[in-house]
């Protein structure tokens, strides 16, 4: 369903970062004690071009998600039946398009309001918790979603210490090349004493779409947000 939304964070994450601190000193070793405020603002970096690069917020908030409809737009019999969608004067079966929910893994519904009116889990909705997918249920039977104004609170995206590996290695693998730049031209793409020694460092390609090394782009390209 391609309802735009409004969404408030109501209880924020300490951190969107991707990995912690203990795990970068981890893989980095023998790192001084000195390079901790380096790190810290490493891992955040690196974190944060992850999730601009994926279009989304991944380390769980509790939220609001506002939503704003056309309303009623469909048919039902006078027992109550449902019909379906209304298309020049007929009615016919439609099963609905879910309510695609901006943070996901969802870890938890709290309340869904349509129309000022609160809907019940499993008898009027249902929830496709990894897609992030709010699913509209009438007599155990998919149903256009159909509002004015749908407001759902939820838990959504990852727990900090349960990050998807893929996302927190290709946020060390960042972290790692920083730490491993620092203090020479970002720009340099070849340094050559002849005989002696010769560096290339990567750069982003020139005319394609270079944020990431290949290795990294790899990693999280699954993780980026598609859906219209």
């Amino acid at each position: 369903m391609s309802t735009t939304s409004i969404l408030t964070v109501i209880t924020p994450a300490p951190s969107q970062d991707l990995v912690s601190l203990a795990t970068v000193r981890a893989v980095l070793k023998d790192v001084p004690v000195s390079d901790n405020a380096f790190l810290n603002l490493a891992k955040a970096d690196a974190s944060s071009a992850i999730a601009t690069y994926c279009g989304r917020v991944f380390i769980r908030e509790a939220v609001s998600e506002l939503f704003r409809g056309r309303g009623p737009s469909f048919a039902f019999f006078g027992s109550g039946q449902y019909l379906g969608y209304l298309a020049d004067g007929a009615s016919f079966p439609h099963p609905g398009d879910p309510v695609s929910l901006r943070r996901y893994p969802i870890a938890y519904v709290a309340s869904v309001t349509e129309d000022d009116v609160l809907l019940t889990a499993d008898v009027d909705y249902e929830v496709d918790a990894e897609r992030g997918f709010l699913i509209r249920l009438w007599n155990d039977a998919e149903r256009p979603w159909d509002f004015r104004k749908l407001v759902v609170q939820y838990t959504g995206g990852y727990a900090a210490d349960a990050v998807p590996a893929d996302l927190r290695s290709a946020a060390l693998r960042l972290i790692t090349a920083r730490y491993a730049a620092r203090g020479r031209d970002p720009m340099l793409r070849q340094y050559s004493v002849p005989g002696v020694l010769e560096e290339q460092f990567w750069v982003g390609a020139v005319g394609e779409d270079g944020a990431f090394p290949p290795e990294v782009a790899g990693l999280i390209d699954q993780y980026r947000e598609v859906r219209v």
